[in-house]
């Protein structure tokens, strides 16, 4: 699969290859050996090697976040202004029941929970 701007049938004149898994230019963004690469019909991200176990982390963190945010908000447990909010204690160990119901998810200790929410910028 590739996302790309244009094909054209023709050769490649005038390009040599100069250098395999070396820094490159994309647009505005230099991207390094070692990066990784997501895409989608709307666009590419480019992760740097040294921050892609933090952003693989707090997305996965946010996304179980979501489920259960969502969840709780259909059942009206709590509102919107509760869930968007920093969390209570009653909210984060209703998370951690919650979790432990979905073994399916990701499982995460309650010092992590603390530690994701007391650095939480989304």
């Amino acid at each position: 699969n590739a996302y790309v701007r244009d094909f054209h049938p023709s050769f490649l004149k005038s390009v040599i290859l100069i250098g395999l898994n070396t820094p490159i230019r994309i647009g505005a963004a230099v991207v390094l050996p070692g990066d990784l690469v997501m895409s989608e019909g709307g666009g590419v991200l480019f992760i740097p090697a040294h921050m892609a176990e933090k952003v693989i982390l707090t997305a996965e963190f946010v996304s179980i976040r979501d489920k259960f945010s969502h969840e709780r908000l259909k059942q009206g447990k709590y509102n919107a202004g509760q869930i968007d909010s920093q969390w209570t204690s009653e909210i984060i160990e209703d998370f951690m029941k919650w979790l432990g119901q979905h073994p399916e998810l990701q499982q995460l200790t309650r010092s992590q929970v603390d530690e994701f929410m007391k650095k939480r910028t989304w």
